[in-house]
């Protein structure tokens, strides 16, 4: 397991953009702007086995700062990691098979050990559907409807749009 930090920029977005279906809210750029908004020190998780590769974003708190435990924990002693606001969860490439998942999550639960990491809060993408890679070892909560709109072309563009909502 690796871990990029935000000040491996480079070395961070190369490793996102080298999987098929990557998009704006796994690079580097994106975390840190969450970060200057006060979310959490991002990271990127990397895991790797004989058979695939996955990696997914997180920003690291210190849950003494949140309003539940303030006052209650001592600073800088516990903290969660949760993915940035947006679309998240693991990138896949390759077969995540029930074995790589027990090693990549004996791999994390070592270094969450180690680092005082208690609880983890993922967001999945919804166009991506990752949530299933996890659904035997978290809950997931369905939240509403995505609506997308196919940009791949402006014929793909305009035949997708509502005729309520376009002035053309």
């Amino acid at each position: 397991m690796k871990f990029f930090t935000f000040r491996q920029a480079a070395e961070w977005n190369a490793y996102v953009k080298s999987f098929p279906n990557w998009d704006v809210y796994y690079l580097c750029e994106y975390a840190i702007s969450l970060m200057l908004h006060g979310d959490g020190e991002p990271f990127l998780i990397c895991y790797e086995d004989a058979y695939t590769r996955m990696c997914y974003v997180v920003m690291k708190n210190d849950i003494a700062a949140s309003p539940p435990f303030k006052n209650n924990l001592p600073p800088d002693k516990y903290f969660d990691f949760e993915t940035p606001y947006g679309y998240g969860g693991p990138l896949v490439d390759g077969e995540f098979s029930a074995e790589s998942y027990n090693q990549f999550a004996e791999q994390l639960n070592t270094f969450s050990e180690k680092n005082s990491i208690v609880s983890q809060f993922i967001r999945f993408h919804p166009l991506l559907g990752n949530q299933t890679l996890f659904a035997e070892v978290s809950e997931n909560i369905y939240m509403r409807d995505t609506v997308y709109i196919d940009t791949s072309s402006e014929a793909a563009i305009f035949a997708n749009l509502d005729s309520k909502n376009s002035s053309f």
